[in-house]
């Protein structure tokens, strides 16, 4: 359980990008850290406490967790080694309507969205197409730039990987930690065949004209894994 050598005052940030298996990551790496050295905004750590945290008062955490911006982790000024899990945006778009309208019906944007199509609501409601248009870009980065997102990366040496592919990810965390590594247990699965009856022809295309950053970070992130899977 105990991290190694200088890996010792560094936090693993997790950006919990909406409905990539966030929150399956978050259980698997709770258990793989302890729950007592872990925070997750909005379970154990609301967001006024994460707007004031300090390094300071991470002297005792592994793991923070969040639904935020790297950029927004980056202020505390911690010693920071960050991860994420991304999907395929158009699967993504899809998977966090269903869960608005089936997990969240009494949310502003559900109500919101009423009873718009998918599509309706990728054309015209612009709250939602702020949380599906090339989101995974805006969260690393801070822009819908596919090229800066996979600089800020490589740079930064992130643990990232697409969602169908967390427990290997998961795996390779817990190898440079010295953690024990087990399988993550599934969340929020929306009912079978959902995505089917969502995304006809006009609408798949409709998410991938305002996802082109996305689909490109996905195809970067893939490669990516590919590459150090063969070193």
């Amino acid at each position: 359980q105990m991290r190694i050598g200088a890996k010792m005052n560094e936090v693993l940030a997790f950006v919990h990008i909406p409905k990539t298996a966030g929150t399956s990551a978050r259980q698997a790496l709770e258990q793989a850290a302890g729950k007592e050295h872990t925070l997750s905004i909005g379970v154990n750590l609301s967001l006024e406490e994460f707007a004031v945290l300090t390094p300071q008062k991470l002297e005792n955490i592994r793991v923070l967790f969040g639904h935020a911006h790297a950029h927004q982790f980056r202020t505390i000024g911690a010693r920071f080694r960050f991860a994420a899990t991304v999907r395929n945006p158009i699967e993504r778009a899809a998977s966090y309507f269903n869960f608005i309208k089936v997990r969240r019906p009494d949310s502003s944007l559900a109500k919101q969205i009423g009873d718009m199509t998918l599509l309706e609501a990728t054309r015209s409601l612009q709250p939602f197409i702020n949380e599906i248009s090339d989101l995974q870009c805006r969260m690393i980065c801070g822009e819908a730039d596919a090229s800066k997102a996979a600089e800020t990366i490589q740079r930064e040496n992130w643990f990232i990987a697409r969602q169908s592919d967390l427990n290997g990810l998961a795996r390779t965390i817990c190898d440079e930690y010295g953690w024990n590594w087990s399988p993550a247990p599934t969340f929020n699965v929306g009912r079978k065949g959902y995505k089917r009856a969502l995304l006809d022809r006009e609408t798949h295309e409709q998410i991938a004209q305002i996802n082109q950053e996305d689909q490109k970070l996905l195809a970067f992130v893939v490669s990516r894994r590919r590459k150090e899977a063969n070193i």
